[in-house]
């Protein structure tokens, strides 16, 4: 769509004369057209680009995804592979990174537990051979007063 020079009105395809202020704007308009029609391709292809970037994960590319992350290390290298790629679809590069996140926190909660099961386990296997003498941590225990002001 071309617009008058003089007053920016938006003119008709193929007019040469501004139909508000009367402005001859003869080969002008016509060079703007062509010039905005061979740039229509590129933002076309721009566009469609964009799209394919921010498209939806489908139910099943979502689902396959979900199945994928399951497995071991398959899944972990996806997921690292998908997070830090910046072609990849948004939507899956999300997913990705907080699948890692969320394997990144239940590793640690993992850790923590597994640390108190072996403390754990650590002071039973010591009380069952006897290095632990229950009755004085008790007696201990039993003498402590806890005053409140």
């Amino acid at each position: 769509m071309a617009f008058c020079t003089k007053c920016g009105e938006k003119m008709a395809k193929g007019s040469v004369f501004c139909t508000k202020c009367g402005k001859n704007l003869g080969e002008k308009a016509q060079e703007q057209q062509s010039a905005v029609q061979e740039a229509a391709p590129a933002t076309e292809m721009i566009s469609k680009e964009k799209d394919d970037r921010h498209s939806v994960l489908s139910t099943w590319a979502y689902i396959g995804v979900s199945v994928l992350f399951a497995l071991p290390v398959i899944g972990f290298v996806f997921g690292v592979i998908w997070a830090c790629s910046s072609t990849v679809n948004l939507n899956l590069r999300n997913l990705s990174r907080a699948y890692l996140i969320l394997l990144a926190i239940g590793l640690g909660l993992f850790i923590i537990f597994v640390s108190i099961m072996a403390a754990a386990i650590a002071v039973f296997v010591g009380a069952a051979a006897g290095s632990v003498d229950w009755a004085e941590i008790f007696d201990k225990l039993s003498t402590m007063s806890i005053q409140f002001e």
